[in-house]
């Protein structure tokens, strides 16, 4: 993801975020806050880890779903296969990959084209491409995915993790 991000991220329009950047002997509760609170999207990168983590449950979710409402878009983006749509504050999200199939289940082409479908819809909201543009490429990529059977990252102005997690951007 954080690859397929960089275009995005170099032109300054997005920071990407994630609890690996939070320093030692940080308040990780507060970092975590700060970053929601200057974000404007969450991706969750949903597994059966995060669907697992009593913190993200606790502590994360709560706090993300009260800066949706607050107008925080947030994406879910399936890593790997787990039972998302079980969880209330998820299954009324729209997910991605579009078809609902986990990224970790297609090819590397696969993933890829999942991928960067996502990124162009990023770029739409992000305001890099019109939402008419961004749609039609994502759609595009969509279009040539293969049929196969999701962690919170958080997304901001900037750079990208790797783990169970929630992304923010502002």
């Amino acid at each position: 993801l954080q690859m397929h991000l960089a275009v995005v991220e170099r032109r300054g329009l997005l920071e990407v975020w994630s609890d690996r950047q939070i320093q030692v002997g940080a308040g990780s509760k507060q970092e975590i806050e700060s970053a929601l609170t200057a974000s404007r999207i969450s991706v969750l990168l949903v597994s059966p880890a995060y669907l697992a983590s009593t913190y993200v449950w606790t502590h994360e979710m709560p706090r993300i779903m009260a800066h949706q409402k607050d107008g925080m878009r947030v994406l879910p983006l399936l890593a790997r296969p787990c039972a998302w749509r079980l969880a209330d504050e998820l299954a009324r999200l729209q997910a991605r990959p579009a078809d609902g199939r986990p990224l970790s289940t297609g090819s590397d082409a696969q993933i890829d084209l999942d991928l960067a479908a996502f990124v162009y819809e990023l770029a739409g909201i992000v305001g890099m491409l019109s939402t008419a543009a961004a749609t039609q490429e994502s759609e595009r990529m969509t279009m040539k995915s293969e049929p196969a059977p999701a962690d919170t990252a958080i997304l901001r102005r900037g750079r990208s993790p790797q783990r169970q997690g929630a992304m923010m951007l502002p």
